[in-house]
């Protein structure tokens, strides 16, 4: 059935509010003799009697439903970039937890403490491309860094 169009105006009557409402109350005339009571009318579809308003609408729902599905990608992309960035920054917290309790256990131990300095400068000299280090005559020249001056005398 197609629908009626106001001769005054050219909204459609389903789009006319106060139009449905008289038609749920006209419906309810004819139903209240039976005993039934009509609470609203769904539109469950509409056939435009204009094909272009039809393609038009189509195109419309079309357009409506690649947004939100773009939309729902985005969010979870957002999301996942979230789950990510908590993710390092616990890796970053439990990384600075152990590197703490390393450096207390270096602490209470001197010849731990040499050993690790003796590790690094190992390190460095092995990452940098060139395995030449310069240095003075005594180990006192290299602040302590190869070597406890205090146990290895320059002669």
């Amino acid at each position: 059935m197609p629908a009626m169009v106001d001769q005054t105006s050219a909204v459609s009557a389903i789009f006319d509010g106060l139009r449905m409402a008289s038609a749920v109350e006209a419906a309810n005339m004819i139903t209240q003799t039976y005993g039934v009571t009509i609470l609203s009318i769904n539109i469950i579809s509409a056939v435009p009697a204009d094909r272009e308003l039809q393609q038009a609408l189509a195109r419309g729902a079309v357009a409506s439903a690649d947004a939100e599905r773009s939309e729902t990608v985005a969010r979870g992309e957002a999301k996942a970039v979230r789950i990510r960035a908590e993710a390092d920054a616990e890796a970053e917290q439990i990384r600075a937890a152990g590197s703490k309790a390393s450096a207390e256990l270096l602490q209470q131990s001197d010849v731990a403490v040499e050993l690790a300095k003796i590790k690094e400068v190992g390190g460095a000299l092995q990452g940098g491309g060139t395995n030449t280090l310069f240095f003075g005559a005594e180990s006192a020249n290299l602040g302590g860094l190869m070597s406890n001056p205090g146990v290895v005398r320059a002669q």
